[in-house]
């Protein structure tokens, strides 16, 4: 092979186990190669350093130094590395892997002259490209691979090496992580955002679908240049502007991004390119970025000072990981003047601390020397972090896992009595494939405590948390855990999340107690906002008014004198409040330092000068050192542990970000589809009548059940009031006095006819059916109370049976009278053989015939279906009918269609007989009360199916009323009449002359 371009970064330790490594430190961009000519190595740019991945090899040196001091994992043995950068860079990648196989500088496989550098396993690398670049090497040398890279760089288990593995869990629990996050906070309108490469089209394929299944739509799905791309479009302004903008300003509050580190980059590089071209601070509104697990929150040498307040809010899938106890103490030891073979340590060094070591050959000027004291915790979390990140975390996992391998093959070792000589492993004899069986089975408890084991892929057998990263204008920020995704048996995960801890971006701040009345001056803090915050809610600015004053002062010098005083101006504070006074004109009130106090005034109307004894309820509280846990704007950041309700009504707190496509269905509309449009984009329609959505954003309204009804908003359902027909109520009380007093009137006429039963007019067509028939019409009256009151068992069977016996009594009793009389007028005709028909036994017979098949009737409907009491939830919308189901609507019928039969016999019979003389003849009044009562009862069938609830009730009793009243007017009034008012019409003399 030629000779391999050499760059002088490496970092060495001997070991009688040597472990392999690639990291991802440097990256450099080379000339594309066309195959014109023979390619080369040749730079375009200097070195660019991405500080903060020089921790993924401090915790590889920390885990073998670990190792090495416990002699219990792998007695008489002592662990060393040789690490190799990767450069971003695929012919350095192969470069440098096979570097790592070969004893000398120069690329020389497959001889082995020095086992002391023979590589028992390898660990790398951060990007999955890098990783199969490796595991392409390794694999055929059957060499161990544990890598760290999020996304797997095989998308078939089947093609994945057996050789390799990852201390990542697989990527498939992000995807739902990530799904189950967005429903969490009922996100359905988001951004995808990724790079223009293989893992970004991976990244795409894979969640879209899984987001449009569970209801979540994307906005969009962009796609960034990779970083050797993004250079050649950041000569085009324009385009960059346009993508930048498009990004940066979008109307989306929710983007999802494939967290690569190259995409990172780009996103930064637009970022700060945007913000020379627009005010971002003031025209952004807010976007909480979704960041998959490859997220570190670091930065390039050249993007060390761009502001990252652009990620302020921002939540991301982070691997799961532990403090490693010793790991900050191991950092502190750090000695640049004295690296020890690592070969990038002072590289890392001077562009850390902005310094050259004074053997640099690029020594400068006006560049500070380095002196190696410099502290690495003052560094900038996107620079370095003095707890290991989730990237070393899993090389710090990795190498453990090796040495925990070793340790069970010593173990099996010595069960089989197959020990070297001095009773260990032997180095010289061990070769690197026999790892397969015991890693693949491998579980331990690592020192942070974690179980460490991989699956049947070859990865972590673990979950994810869930980080919010809060950022500061320091250049600072805070990881909180929020969360955690943790997979289960099933295909499913395990989603917890606790959101009240959660800071989001400060755009999505809102105030939630206004004035009642609008204030006459306007705030005093504009620019600089005091925050302070609890559990949930941030405090922020100070407000004055015409009817209240409420402040909230922290200590330190947050604002200067100058602007302080610039600011209150337009209050016109006046002498009588001498702590608002004194401490905003002339800072005589000093509320100091890191102690500090809070001053709270309570609400005063100013409608006539206020006294200094309007403030005797100031409260003042001092702040422990406890309670002070960052500080932040100019140095001065406080979270304050003070109970809410001490607090102004003034006061602000953080909105949960919302993104939808188009506001949410508010309670009482469903939604619409929109053609066209993606389904999370809709119309709001109002709920039909009847129906409601008692949550928002329903894809259907809900009918109410059976005892309840909507309500006017149609938000929910309200119960219904029972209902019948009651004595309680007018109708009620109307009807049945009716019923009684006609049944008295029917009583009266009764007993007048009874008084008056020798008389020619009483005796006259059979006295005792007319006495039937006004006991009859007495008892149809009475018969209609049965018909109002909460309907009982009883009721309801005595209902309809004992209205259809009475009546047909009745009409029996009629069409008998009838009937006589034409006989009777017949049989006077010579040689008639009518007269033997006349007598009582005729009339007898008429009434007990018809009343008898009426009764048949009846019996066969109380034996078969027989009336019952019933509810009706239906009929009315407000209300629940409390009624008697006839049990069977045909022999109900049949009761009113014999009593309709008879009433058209009768009918007719007295229509045929109006003209026979009067004297004896009652065919004309007869005709007419009949008249009557089928004109009630034909009207009675549409009205009664028409009507509803107790209006039925009341309908079928007006109709007995009336029929009633019909009959007993139209036949025995005009009796009434003679006998009470011209007696002297009532006698055998007038009868004989047909006078009547």
């Amino acid at each position: 092979m030629m000779e391999p371009f050499q760059l002088p970064y490496q970092n060495y330790q001997r070991g009688d186990l040597i472990i392999g490594g690639i990291i991802s430190y440097f990256g450099f961009i080379v000339e594309e190669i066309d195959f014109h000519e023979h390619p080369n190595t040749k730079f375009i740019d200097e070195l660019f350093e991405v500080l903060k991945y020089y921790q993924n090899i401090l915790s590889l040196v920390f885990a073998v130094k670990e190792i090495n001091e416990n002699p219990n994992i792998v007695p008489n043995m002592t662990f060393g590395f040789h690490v190799y950068d990767s450069y971003t860079n695929a012919r350095m990648t192969y470069q440098n892997t096979l570097k790592l196989l070969s004893i000398t500088e120069r690329i020389v496989p497959n001889f082995i002259c020095d086992k002391e550098k023979e590589k028992i396993a390898f660990i790398g690398g951060l990007y999955s490209d890098i990783s199969l670049h490796m595991a392409t090497v390794l694999g055929i040398y059957k060499i161990q691979q544990i890598a760290y890279c999020v996304l797997s760089p095989v998308r078939s288990p089947e093609l994945q090496p057996q050789t390799f593995y990852r201390t990542v869990p697989n990527e498939k629990y992000q995807y739902a992580g990530i799904v189950m996050l967005l429903l969490h906070f009922q996100w359905t309108w988001v951004g995808i955002v990724a790079s223009d490469d293989e893992n970004g089209e991976t990244f795409m394929q894979s969640l879209v679908p899984m987001l449009s299944r569970h209801g979540v739509c994307t906005a969009f799905n962009e796609k960034l240049p990779a970083l050797s791309q993004g250079l050649d479009n950041f000569r085009s302004l324009e385009l960059l502007r346009a993508k930048s903008s498009f990004l940066m300003a979008s109307e989306v509050h929710i983007l999802v991004l494939c967290a690569e580190p190259e995409t990172i980059t780009v996103v930064k590089w637009m970022q700060y390119f945007y913000s020379l071209a627009e005010d971002v601070a003031e025209k952004s509104t807010g976007t909480v970025w979704i960041l998959t697990a490859q997220w570190a929150f670091s930065s390039e040498t050249m993007q060390r000072y761009y502001d990252i307040q652009v990620f302020d809010g921002a939540l991301s899938l982070a691997i799961h990981t532990e403090k490693v106890q010793g790991f900050k103490d191991f950092l502190q030891t750090l000695n640049p003047n004295s690296p020890k073979g690592d070969g990038f340590l002072q590289a890392f060094w001077q562009q850390a601390f902005n310094c050259l070591f004074s053997a640099s050959n690029g020594h400068k000027e006006n560049t500070k020397t380095c002196t190696g004291h410099e502290s690495l915790e003052s560094l900038p979390g996107h620079i370095f972090e003095m707890t290991m990140t989730g990237q070393s975390y899993s090389i710090y996992n990795a190498v453990y896992a090796i040495a925990h391998t070793l340790h069970q093959m010593h173990s099996s070792r010595s069960k089989r009595r197959m020990m070297a000589g001095r009773g260990g492993l032997d180095p010289p004899k061990l070769q690197p494939w026999q790892l397969h069986s015991f890693l693949r089975s491998i579980s331990f408890n690592n020192s942070a405590g974690d179980l460490v084991s991989f699956d049947e892929n070859g990865e972590l057998a673990g979950g994810f948390d869930i980080i919010n990263w809060v950022t500061f204008p320091n250049q600072t920020f805070s990881r909180v855990k929020v969360g955690k995704i943790v997979p289960e048996e099933s295909k499913y995960v395990d989603f917890s999340m606790d959101k009240e801890v959660i800071t989001w971006h400060r755009s999505f701040n809102q105030q939630f107690s206004t004035p009642t009345q609008k204030s006459s001056c306007t705030y005093i803090w504009k620019k600089k906002e005091i925050v302070g915050e609890t559990k949930s809610r941030t405090f922020t600015k100070e407000i004055c008014g015409n009817r209240m004053v409420l402040s909230m002062m922290l200590a330190s010098a947050l604002l200067p004198p100058d602007e302080c005083k610039a600011a209150v101006a337009p209050c016109s504070i006046s002498d009588p409040l001498p702590i608002l006074h004194k401490y905003v004109q002339s800072g005589d009130l000093v509320i100091g330092s890191i102690m500090s106090q809070i001053y709270i005034t309570s609400s005063t109307a100013f409608d006539e000068p206020p006294t200094p004894e309007l403030f005797d309820d100031i409260l003042i509280e001092s702040i422990t050192t406890a309670q002070i846990q960052q500080l932040l704007l100019n140095c001065h950041f406080y979270y304050l542990k003070i109970s809410p309700k001490r607090f102004p009504s003034f006061i602000y707190e953080q909105a949960q970000p919302t993104s939808l496509c188009n506001e949410n269905c508010h309670v009482g509309y469903r939604k619409n589809k929109e053609e066209g449009k993606p389904f999370c984009c809709y119309d709001c329609l109002p709920c039909p009548e009847g129906k409601i959505s008692n949550k928002k954003d329903m894809d259907e309204c809900l009918e109410c059940p059976g005892d309840q009804y909507a309500n006017n908003e149609q938000d929910g359902c309200l119960p219904k009031d029972k209902t019948f027909l009651s004595y309680g109520e007018p109708l009620g009380i109307s009807l049945a006095t009716f019923a009684l007093f006609f049944s008295f009137i029917t009583a009266l006429v009764l007993q007048i006819f009874t008084k008056h039963r020798d008389t020619p007019i009483v005796k006259a067509n059979n006295r005792n059916l007319t006495y039937a028939l006004l006991f009859s019409l007495l008892l149809s009256f009475l018969c209609a109370l049965l018909f109002i009151g909460q309907p009982n068992k009883l009721t309801c069977l005595l209902r309809q049976t004992a209205f259809g016996m009475i009546f047909s009594v009745a009409i029996s009793c009629i069409l008998s009278k009838t009937t006589i009389v034409v006989l009777a007028f017949m049989a006077t005709k010579p040689g008639s053989s009518m007269r033997k028909w006349l007598g009582k036994q005729l009339a007898s017979s008429i009434v007990l015939s018809c009343s008898l098949i009426q009764a048949t009737i009846c019996s066969i409907w109380l034996a078969t279906s027989p009336p019952f009491p019933d509810v009706d939830m239906h009929s009315m919308t407000e209300e629940i009918i409390l009624e008697c189901n006839e049990g069977s609507t045909v022999m109900f019928y049949c009761v009113l269609g014999f009593m309709g039969l008879l009433a058209i016999v009768s009918f007719t019979v007295a229509f045929l007989a109006r003209k026979l003389p009067d004297s004896f003849n009652e065919a004309k009044f007869i005709t007419f009360s009949m008249l009557v009562f089928c004109s009630v009862w034909l009207s009675f069938v549409p009205t009664y199916l028409s009507t509803k609830g107790k209006y039925m009730v009341a309908v079928e009793i007006f109709s007995i009323l009336a029929s009633s009243c019909g009959l007993l007017g139209c036949i025995f009034i005009p009796k009434c009449y003679v006998i009470l008012l011209r007696p002297e019409l009532n006698s055998r003399e007038q009868l004989i002359r047909r006078q009547f």
